[in-house]
Parts: C-alpha cells; sequence; structure tokens
C-alpha cells in the first residue's frame, strides 16, 4: 500500500486534508502505544481524528455508530481496539455519544441520541 499515493490529491479528489497539529497530536494522545506505529499506521490513526472531529469541508460528528467484533465497557468507557478504538477513545474524549451495536439496548440509546440532536 503506497501511503504516499494515499493522501495525495488524486486519489482524494480536489481536496484532501492529510494532517494537522491536532490530527497528530490525537495519535499521541488517544493510542494506547503511538511510538509503536509505523509512519502509515500513524497516518490511519489521523484519519480516525478527521472522521470524528471533521475538517474544513464535514463537520465534527454527533454521534459514532460503531460495530467492534471485540469490546467490553471499564468504568463506563467502550473498550475497542484498531483503528475503531481510536475513533471511540476521540469521541469520547470529547464527550461525543458512542453507540455500539454489539451492546444489549443500543437501539433505545440511538433512538434517545437522534431525539436529543
Amino acid at each position: 500500500f503506497n501511503y504516499d499515493k494515499y493522501n495525495a490529491t488524486d486519489l482524494c479528489g480536489s481536496f484532501c486534508i492529510a494532517s494537522s497539529f491536532e490530527s497528530r497530536q490525537s495519535v499521541d494522545d488517544f493510542h494506547p502505544s503511538p511510538n509503536n506505529l509505523t509512519t502509515g499506521s500513524r497516518k490511519l490513526m489521523e484519519r480516525n481524528y478527521f472522521q470524528v472531529m471533521g475538517n474544513i469541508l464535514y463537520p465534527q460528528v454527533k454521534f459514532v455508530l460503531c460495530c467492534p467484533l471485540d469490546f467490553y465497557r471499564e468504568k463506563g468507557k467502550l473498550i475497542v481496539s484498531g483503528g475503531t478504538g481510536q475513533a471511540v477513545r476521540i469521541a469520547q474524549h470529547f464527550d461525543i455519544p458512542v453507540i455500539c451495536i454489539g451492546e444489549l439496548g443500543w437501539e433505545k440509546e440511538l433512538e434517545t441520541v437522534i431525539d436529543n440532536l
């Protein structure tokens, strides 16, 4: 996989946000082991920041709906691995509701979140 082309405008259309101070910092702030990530993996983790927090073209999300294979709760926080986990950690930090469709009652939780938008 060519990460240089991944962030190039020929693959992203006329505008592509490849990186920002905030997205780079989010990897260090929210990833459990940022120093073990390759350059390409860091870029993919940065992408999760923009998926949740938005950018110049898209607004911040109102909630995150996820379907992770493995998850658990610890002290009320959803714990998920991989890129989904990075997005979940960012959302939870910024008090953005996270709904996991693997949990009982997720439909009601989603309904409540949407009703409160």
